[in-house]
């Protein structure tokens, strides 16, 4: 008996030890967190990861601030600076869905802006010391177009291709045209510098499908895609676009690609998904307004996720915007390479928390 009683309990004490080694291993098997990943204001949010962090860059319309945090899912207790805030000849309240981009070891930050309160073009600063998001950045410049090309612009993204070059891709009117919104449409044109734009823009996707109007007491109001992002996948290139109104809690995400390196300059080899969005509104869960996403990886690249903004509740289109808030969620990948989106969840649903994420 005292033997088997022996035996047992080496057993339970080897159990209890590979327990202790795997909850080691992993310390975030069973850790949940909750949306929002940012506690107030935060529309249009941008992720990059880089050297084991996140950085988050927002805008509450005036300044724009760069924010540093060990935790893909959570930004309160992050590092934050600003980088910008509206100066001498710009209207207050104008910037618009920054993003942040490392290209080539430099960084820097693309994002919109008016200095007549109706119009809207892309800027770009570069931070002045590389190895230092969270320092100072430079002066806006203008990422300028010909006079025929020269129509109101936002949203731009940077697209780092397997050929080598760099391009920039982001929603912009047909033409100059002073009723907004107007038909914004997704462009792309070839970088010749961070800075510079090369050669003419060349659209890629304008909005035809009912999905992409927002709707108004019944009424279907101006088609847009806007905010245009990238994500690549074994020599997949994914961009997601958000369309119908920011305003609006119809608000979602589209989905266009190319496949195995070919001219991103050349419309006809981009497909397109217009058969609906591939994340949209969740009224179960009171999730609407579901658009303006970035994309990233988990701590150990295991895993996609998409971070976006939502509302809890609906409003008049007016104050809507007003109460976008960061989130997070994982999305996954069928056996054909393309992304699987997962349903918006709300406030009180409980999220595994990223791969790998020390906490």
């Amino acid at each position: 008996m005292e033997r088997q009683i022996t035996k047992l309990l080496l057993t339970l004490i080897s159990i209890i030890s590979i327990n202790l080694i795997v909850a080691e291993a992993l310390p975030n098997a069973n850790a949940t967190f909750y949306n929002p990943v940012v506690d107030y204001y935060s529309p249009d949010p941008y992720v990059t990861k880089y050297n084991g962090s996140y950085w988050l860059v927002l805008s509450d319309n005036d300044v724009l601030t760069v924010h540093n945090s060990s935790k893909l899912y959570d930004y309160r207790n992050a590092t934050t600076s600003v980088a910008y805030q509206v100066g001498p000849g710009f209207d207050r309240g104008s910037v618009w869905a920054p993003e942040i981009h490392n290209i080539k070891g430099d960084w820097y930050i693309y994002f919109a802006m008016s200095g007549n309160g109706s119009s809207h073009r892309m800027y770009v600063i570069k931070a002045e010391n590389s190895s230092n998001p969270l320092g100072k950045w430079s002066s806006p410049v203008r990422m300028y177009l010909d006079a025929v090309n020269d129509a109101w612009a936002i949203d731009a993204t940077v697209l780092q291709y397997g050929n080598g070059k760099n391009y920039l891709i982001w929603s912009a009117w047909p033409r100059e045209d002073p009723v907004y919104p107007s038909n914004g449409s997704i462009y792309i044109a070839e970088l010749e510098t961070p800075f510079k734009i090369k050669g003419e823009r060349i659209l890629l996707r304008e909005p035809h499908e009912a999905w992409e109007a927002g709707d108004v007491d019944g009424v279907k109001i101006a088609l847009v895609n806007e905010g245009p992002q990238v994500l690549q996948h074994d020599n997949r290139t994914f961009v997601f676009f958000s369309a119908n109104g920011a305003w609006l809690p119809d608000y979602c995400l589209g989905m266009m690609g190319i496949d195995n390196l070919k001219d991103p300059l050349v419309p006809s080899n981009w497909w397109n998904k217009i058969d609906g969005p591939v994340f949209w509104r969740n009224d179960e869960q009171s999730v609407y307004t579901t658009g303006h996403c970035s994309l990233t990886t988990s701590p150990d690249d295991t895993e996609t996720w998409l971070v976006y903004h939502a509302t809890d509740r609906i409003l008049p289109p007016g104050e809507l915007q007003t109460i976008r808030k960061t989130r997070a969620q994982k999305i996954s990948w069928d056996s054909n390479g393309n992304p699987v989106f997962p349903r918006p969840v709300g406030l009180s649903t409980p999220i595994p928390v990223p791969s790998g994420q020390k906490l």
